[in-house]
Order: structure tokens, then sequence, then C-alpha cells
């Protein structure tokens, strides 16, 4: 995805003794294994990736910690999605203990930084604001993710998304039974309050959010020492030099890496001095993202990261060691946010960051919240649909070449030219009907909530199709009908966008609980040619009550169609609907209809 940047190859095969299934998920490859558990790679049901966790068997004979932790599973689900990996599925009764997981793909940001060198501009900006978007999240629901570092913030396609928040709560049990006065954390990054027998309290994560911006900005920890008493001392009585942090944050971070935690920002607080006063946590969580840079071998991090645990360490002492000098640091280059990718100083002045790597990081995709450019943006994709052509698009949400199977956000049968759904291996995606599946089709498991203008943009050709087969896109109408109260109650509704074989192009209303409904005759789709790959474009807009599907085939118009939808959406917690790509063909008789897929693009104007 993004010329394979994110979709790195994530942990390793299935090991002797690793489960086939737990429970409805088949488990594809070992991602991890800590103090708390192991963390295996599945596909759901439905065909899509997520991350299972299962709980040590020691933990889970002793009736405390079960207790614990299914207290803590519970409040994890509450948490909205945004900027988050979300509590999918848990089975808490069962003779092994496990909680699923959204399957997170891309490098954490302790790989990344490893590999490509501290963050600048804009793409330090963008995971500031997206780490304090995310505990907006967190602490929104009641939880304390107690362990955020940077193995536990993974840089997606969609933007950072912090994993494995609030589980390790449950280990206190055990703490508490083991050894007086154990603390549960990386100690880099806990707050010195954890240290000392303070409370554990949202304040604790706002350290812990100061710490990992200046690791993102500096590539070293704060508090790095050579012993754990070192870093523990450090972490409770040492002022960490800021020097090399952006100037813009520079401020920010120094508050909430206060000692005091009642001196800290609240989360809210936080992001509102990161992006301004009254921020939107979900339309932020939308907007901000971090370009890595062009394909690099990064190391295996990103969801494999779910399997980290806290590390459980002794109560701070006086240091056993001299404690280190700070280090030699230089200022950073200041500049504005946008500015083009920028060599760190180091202590020679223009070296390259540790080990020896030059800083090959690029520029944020429409990151931010400048309202100029959006309006700017949004401007110039009106203008398009004004001249007839597709909308121009104001900030990229998902590009993928289909080259990478492995971590894709895409399900997948099978990796082979033959599949009935999945890669083909050579750069493409292919979905197939047969005799018994007539229709077939594709979502990317993307986790936001989409813009109400969306451009989704694909390549198409029919490898082998009879006259009547088609190929469409499906545009989400919104959660009409959903009731919040039992979420198990959808009333589906959705237009579908649809191609056919013979160049003919329509639009169709499907609702759940309604006849199928064509929007528009068959219309000629000029400049179609059934033996080549097709470019086609679909605008998906949403205003008030009003949905307005557009197809453009090869650059040109083909379908258009406005439906008035039987109210205005209704937005519910952690319930997004996405758009997909299918495939249909009347009757089981063969030819069957295969096609493929390449340069996946989804985008707003």
């Amino acid at each position: 995805m993004s010329v394979n940047r994110y979709d790195q190859p994530q942990g390793g095969t299935l090991q002797t003794g690793d489960p086939a299934s737990l429970g409805p998920y088949r488990t594809l490859a070992r991602l991890g294994r800590g103090g708390m558990g192991t963390v295996y790679l599945a596909e759901s049901p439905a065909g899509a990736r997520v991350a299972v966790k299962v709980i040590n068997a020691e933990l889970t004979a002793d009736p405390d910690f079960v207790a614990r932790f299914r207290r803590e599973v519970e409040a994890a689900r509450k948490v909205h999605r945004f900027c988050t990996a979300p509590v999918l599925d848990a089975d808490l009764a069962g003779p092994r203990l496990y909680v699923v997981t959204e399957y997170v793909p891309g490098p954490d940001l302790a790989a990344a930084v490893r590999q490509n060198g501290p963050l600048t501009g804009s793409n330090l900006e963008a995971l500031a604001v997206g780490i304090a978007t995310a505990l907006t999240a967190i602490h929104g629901a009641g939880v304390i993710h107690r362990d955020l570092k940077p193995a536990n913030v993974v840089l997606s396609p969609l933007g950072p998304r912090v994993i494995d928040f609030g589980i390790a709560r449950a280990l206190d049990t055990m703490a508490e039974k083991t050894a007086t006065g154990k603390i549960l954390g990386t100690p880099e990054y806990m707050a010195p309050e954890l240290l000392t027998g303070g409370d554990v309290a949202p304040a604790s994560d706002i350290f812990a959010w100061g710490c990992v911006v200046a690791y993102a900005a500096t590539g070293h920890s704060l508090f790095g020492g050579r012993t754990i008493p070192e870093v523990l001392y450090r972490v409770v009585h040492e002022t960490p030099d800021l020097s090399r942090v952006d100037a813009r944050l520079r401020g920010v971070v120094e508050a909430a890496l206060s000692k005091d935690p009642a001196a800290r920002p609240g989360t809210r607080e936080l992001l509102n001095l990161l992006v301004g006063q009254d921020a939107d946590a979900e339309r932020i969580a939308g907007t901000v993202r971090v370009t890595l840079p062009a394909p690099a071998a990064v190391a295996p991090g990103g969801a494999a990261a779910a399997g980290a645990e806290p590390t459980a360490v002794a109560p701070p002492a006086a240091p056993t060691a001299q404690v280190p000098g700070a280090p030699r640091t230089a200022r950073m280059p200041e500049g504005e946010a946008g500015e083009g990718p920028r060599e760190p100083h180091g202590p020679g002045g223009g070296s390259a960051p540790r080990g020896g790597k030059a800083n090959r990081w690029g520029l944020l995709i429409g990151g931010g919240v400048g309202a100029v450019a959006l309006v700017a943006a949004a401007a110039a994709g009106l203008a398009a649909l004004l001249n007839g052509g597709p909308p121009a698009v104001a900030e990229e949400l998902m590009t993928d070449d289909f080259k990478v199977a492995e971590g894709s956000v895409w399900p997948s049968d099978a990796v082979s030219k033959d599949a009935y759904r999945g890669f083909t291996g050579d750069g493409r995606y292919t979905m197939a009907t047969n005799s018994s599946e007539t229709y077939r089709e594709a979502s990317p498991g993307l986790g936001i909530r989409l813009p109400d203008r969306t451009l989704l943009s694909v390549s198409v050709k029919f490898e082998t199709a009879r006259p009547d087969a088609q190929v469409g896109v499906y545009c989400p109408a919104s959660d009409i009908g959903r009731d919040p109260a039992d979420r198990a109650k959808v009333k589906w509704l959705w237009h579908e966008v649809i191609l056919r074989y013979d160049g003919n192009a329509i639009v169709r209303r499907v609702a759940a609980d309604q006849a199928d409904n064509e929007l528009t005759p068959a219309t000629r789709a000029e400049g179609f040619d059934p033996k080549r790959a097709n470019r086609l474009q679909v605008a998906c807009e949403l205003s008030g009550k009003t949905r307005t599907v557009r197809l453009w085939v090869n650059g040109r118009l083909a379908v258009e169609a406005s439906d008035d939808l039987p109210h205005a959406p209704r937005r519910v917690d952690n319930y997004y609907p996405r758009p997909g790509i299918f495939i249909r063909q009347n009757g089981g008789a063969e030819p069957y209809t295969r096609v493929s897929l390449d340069d996946f693009h989804l985008g707003r104007y």
C-alpha cells in the first residue's frame, strides 16, 4: 500500500503448538510473544485481518487476574476507533482467554525511526497530533493506556495508530501477589509518580506522550541509561534536554513532562494546544498522516508490536552507576510546517542520525488542520466537477499498487492468478465468480469514518466475462435504520455504480428491506474497451439527505444520479461503513467472470 512503504512483512510463521484457529478466527502467523501472552495475525470469517492476543495459561489460572482482565477488556471495547486499534471481539469465558483487535499494517515508530532517523516538520506534528487524538479516545472511555511507547505507535497508511491500550492493568494483580512494590511499564516512558507510588491517572499517559514525541524528534529516549535504576533515577529527578525538539512543539512537550502530574495539560487541553481550541478529535483523526520514505526495508514492527508487554521493574533507588551527562545536542533547524525533508544536525553539525543513516522522511500527506488549504482544495475539486472531469483530490486516504499481500487490509483467499479473491503475485488483485458464487466483493479494512465527498479510482480489466458480467463500486449511504441500542440490527442501504461488459453503465440503489431500484437507465460508457484495462473513478458525495454518485470511465463521465435518503445519516460510535468493489453475473453458467484490479486510490475531494 502506498508504494509498499507500509505493508512490510509482519511476524513469523506459526510454530509447533500454535493453534490453527481461535474461535472463528483462522491463525495465519505469529506476530509476537511477551509476558502476558502471544499475538497472532488471523483472519476473521469475513476475510478481514485481525490481531488476536492469547493470554498465557499461568495467568488464566489466576481468578483475580481473569476478573480484572475481563473488566479491562470491556472498558477497552468502549474506546472510539479513531487513531487506535480498536477491540473487536474477545473470548472471556473459554479455556483460552483472548482479545481480538483490528490489525494495523505498518512499522511501529521505534522501527521506523531506527531505519529512517528522526521525524521533522509536518511528519513530527502529525505524529504528535495523532497520538494526542488517540489518547482523547482512550481517556474518553475511562481507560488509561499505561504503556505508551514508540513500539505501541504504528505508522499505518491512515495515520498514527496507538495499540495495546488498557489491558496491561490486569497484570497489576500478579505484581501485587508476587513482589511488593513492583511496577509495570516501560521504564523510559513511565511517569515519575508511577515510580514513587503515586496514582495511575490520565496524566501518566500525557507524560509518556511527551517522551514519545521527543523520541520521534531526536531519535533517542530522553531518560535512557545503562541500568534500570539509572533510568528510573533520571525519570524522577532529571530535567530532560529538549533543545532538539522542534520549537513549535517544544513548549507543549515540556509541559507534558512536568514532574508534577497536576501541572501537565489534560488530554483535551493537550489536543487544543496542538491544533486550536475546541478541536474535533474525530475530524482530526481523518486528516493526520505520516509519510514513510520511498521503499526501504523497515524492521518488522507495526501490529507485531501488539505482542510487546510491559516490563516488571523495581522501584527507584539511587543510581548504581554515575548518571551520564546530557548527550551533546544541536538545535534542529526551524522552518514552517510543510517544509521539505531536512537533514538533522548532530554534534558535528550536519551529521547523520545514529547508525549513520541519513534522514529519509518525506512530507505529511494532507495532515494538520490548515483551513485555507482545505478550502482551496475543495474549490479545486468543485471546479473539476463543473468542467465535467473527475474532482481533484484534496487528500489521499489510501493507495495500493497490490504488490504486497502480507499484512494487507484487503481480504485474500490466496496469492494466485486463479484466486477467487486475492492478490495475483504480479502486482494485481483479482476476483472471480463460479457456479455457486455469482457475486463477489472486496473492501479494504479502513477503520475510519469516510468524508462526505470521496473519490475512488481503480484500473479494472475483464479477464473473462459474459456479456451480462458487471464490475462496480458500492458507496455506503450511512447507518440508515441502525438501532444504536442493538448493534445487530442493521438495515443496509448503499448505492452501486455498475459498468457492464457490454459497455453500459447503471446506478442502482440497494437496501436490505427494499427491492433494488435502478436510478438510471443503462447508459453507454464512451471510451470503454472490454479488451484492456479501463480506469474507473467513482465520486460518492453526501449532502444532507441526498447522496450523489458519478462514474467516469477513462476520464469521461459515464453516468450520474442523485438519491434522497430516508433521513440524514446518523453517526454511531465504532461503526464505519466503507466502500468496496464487486463483480456480478446473472446465473452460474460458464464462462465465469474474472476481473483484475490495479492502482487503487481513495481520496477526499
